[in-house]
Protein backbone atom coordinates (compact mmCIF):
# COMPACT_ATOMS: atom_id res chain seq x y z
CA UNK A 1 0.00 0.00 0.00
CA UNK A 2 2.57 2.71 0.83
CA UNK A 3 4.18 2.18 -2.51
CA UNK A 4 0.74 3.48 -4.58
CA UNK A 5 0.65 6.24 -1.85
CA UNK A 6 4.54 6.94 -2.78
CA UNK A 7 4.12 6.60 -6.62
CA UNK A 8 1.06 8.71 -6.10
CA UNK A 9 2.91 11.72 -4.20
CA UNK A 10 5.98 11.38 -6.71
CA UNK A 11 3.14 12.11 -9.79
CA UNK A 12 1.83 14.78 -7.66
CA UNK A 13 4.67 16.91 -6.05
CA UNK A 14 7.38 15.76 -8.10
CA UNK A 15 5.72 15.73 -11.73
CA UNK A 16 6.25 12.19 -12.32
CA UNK A 17 4.98 9.94 -14.71
CA UNK A 18 4.85 6.14 -12.71
CA UNK A 19 1.48 4.39 -13.76
CA UNK A 20 -0.83 3.98 -11.22
CA UNK A 21 -3.38 0.93 -11.84
CA UNK A 22 -6.53 -0.21 -10.30
CA UNK A 23 -4.99 -3.41 -10.24
CA UNK A 24 -1.67 -2.83 -8.82
CA UNK A 25 -2.94 -0.73 -6.01
CA UNK A 26 -5.22 -2.75 -3.83
CA UNK A 27 -5.28 -3.00 -0.28
CA UNK A 28 -4.02 -6.37 1.10
CA UNK A 29 -5.48 -5.69 5.00
CA UNK A 30 -6.82 -7.59 7.62
CA UNK A 31 -10.04 -6.53 9.02
CA UNK A 32 -10.27 -7.22 12.97
CA UNK A 33 -13.51 -7.38 14.62
CA UNK A 34 -13.90 -5.36 18.00
CA UNK A 35 -14.14 -7.60 21.11
CA UNK A 36 -17.41 -8.23 22.34
CA UNK A 37 -19.62 -5.93 24.76
CA UNK A 38 -21.75 -6.68 27.19
CA UNK A 39 -24.99 -5.05 25.42
CA UNK A 40 -26.31 -8.26 25.29
CA UNK A 41 -25.16 -9.54 22.00
CA UNK A 42 -23.81 -13.17 22.22
CA UNK A 43 -21.12 -14.22 20.23
CA UNK A 44 -22.24 -16.85 17.20
CA UNK A 45 -20.85 -20.09 17.13
CA UNK A 46 -18.83 -20.74 14.14
CA UNK A 47 -17.18 -23.79 15.59
CA UNK A 48 -13.61 -24.79 15.94
CA UNK A 49 -12.10 -25.99 12.81
CA UNK A 50 -10.14 -24.57 10.26
CA UNK A 51 -10.63 -25.22 6.60
CA UNK A 52 -8.40 -26.96 4.74
CA UNK A 53 -7.68 -24.62 2.59
CA UNK A 54 -5.47 -22.47 5.94
CA UNK A 55 -2.50 -24.72 4.87
CA UNK A 56 -2.57 -23.61 1.11
CA UNK A 57 -1.92 -20.13 2.62
CA UNK A 58 1.20 -20.84 4.10
CA UNK A 59 2.68 -23.25 1.38
CA UNK A 60 1.63 -22.17 -1.74
CA UNK A 61 -0.05 -18.64 -1.85
CA UNK A 62 2.10 -16.68 0.47
CA UNK A 63 2.33 -13.88 -2.27
CA UNK A 64 -0.90 -13.83 -3.38
CA UNK A 65 -3.89 -11.31 -1.67
CA UNK A 66 -5.96 -11.97 0.71
CA UNK A 67 -9.02 -11.24 -1.90
CA UNK A 68 -8.06 -13.94 -4.28
CA UNK A 69 -7.29 -16.40 -1.30
CA UNK A 70 -10.91 -15.49 -0.16
CA UNK A 71 -11.97 -16.46 -3.81
CA UNK A 72 -10.32 -19.52 -4.11
CA UNK A 73 -11.53 -20.52 -0.22
CA UNK A 74 -15.28 -19.74 -1.72
CA UNK A 75 -15.08 -22.20 -5.12
CA UNK A 76 -13.45 -24.41 -2.60
CA UNK A 77 -16.30 -24.52 0.39
CA UNK A 78 -18.88 -24.50 -3.08
CA UNK A 79 -16.97 -27.56 -5.16
CA UNK A 80 -14.60 -29.54 -2.27
CA UNK A 81 -12.20 -31.98 -3.87
CA UNK A 82 -15.48 -34.51 -5.58
CA UNK A 83 -17.09 -31.95 -7.77
CA UNK A 84 -15.91 -30.68 -11.53
CA UNK A 85 -15.81 -26.62 -12.50
CA UNK A 86 -15.08 -24.46 -15.46
CA UNK A 87 -14.48 -20.90 -15.84
CA UNK A 88 -18.66 -19.99 -15.89
CA UNK A 89 -18.41 -22.21 -12.14
CA UNK A 90 -15.81 -19.47 -11.11
CA UNK A 91 -17.83 -16.65 -12.41
CA UNK A 92 -20.91 -17.62 -11.25
CA UNK A 93 -19.67 -18.51 -7.50
CA UNK A 94 -17.38 -16.16 -6.91
CA UNK A 95 -18.56 -12.76 -9.09
CA UNK A 96 -15.21 -12.84 -10.66
CA UNK A 97 -15.78 -11.65 -15.03
CA UNK A 98 -14.52 -14.20 -16.98
CA UNK A 99 -10.83 -13.09 -17.81
CA UNK A 100 -10.15 -12.33 -14.22
CA UNK A 101 -11.84 -16.24 -13.58
CA UNK A 102 -9.52 -17.51 -16.53
CA UNK A 103 -6.83 -15.38 -14.55
CA UNK A 104 -7.75 -17.33 -11.54
CA UNK A 105 -8.06 -21.07 -12.85
CA UNK A 106 -4.33 -20.31 -14.52
CA UNK A 107 -2.66 -19.62 -10.92
CA UNK A 108 -4.55 -22.52 -9.47
CA UNK A 109 -3.43 -24.82 -12.40
CA UNK A 110 0.51 -23.15 -11.95
CA UNK A 111 0.22 -23.95 -8.44
CA UNK A 112 -1.06 -27.00 -8.41
CA UNK A 113 -4.23 -26.92 -6.32
CA UNK A 114 -6.64 -27.64 -9.34
CA UNK A 115 -6.08 -30.58 -11.92
CA UNK A 116 -7.63 -31.01 -15.28
CA UNK A 117 -10.59 -33.29 -15.29
CA UNK A 118 -10.52 -35.49 -18.61
CA UNK A 119 -14.30 -36.71 -20.13
CA UNK A 120 -15.40 -33.55 -18.85
CA UNK A 121 -15.13 -31.35 -21.68
CA UNK A 122 -12.40 -28.91 -22.36
CA UNK A 123 -11.53 -26.62 -19.26
CA UNK A 124 -12.81 -28.73 -16.05
CA UNK A 125 -10.95 -28.67 -13.35
CA UNK A 126 -10.99 -30.07 -9.62
CA UNK A 127 -9.04 -29.73 -6.17
CA UNK A 128 -6.50 -31.77 -5.85
CA UNK A 129 -6.95 -33.73 -2.47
Amino acid sequence: MMECLELFLWNLLLGEKNELRNRTMHINGKFFVAEETNIGFGKADIGTEKAEIDKWRVDMLPDISDKTVGHIEILFEKYGTEEVFGRTGVESTTGLRSTRASELLKLLVERGLVENVKGQGKGKYRFRE
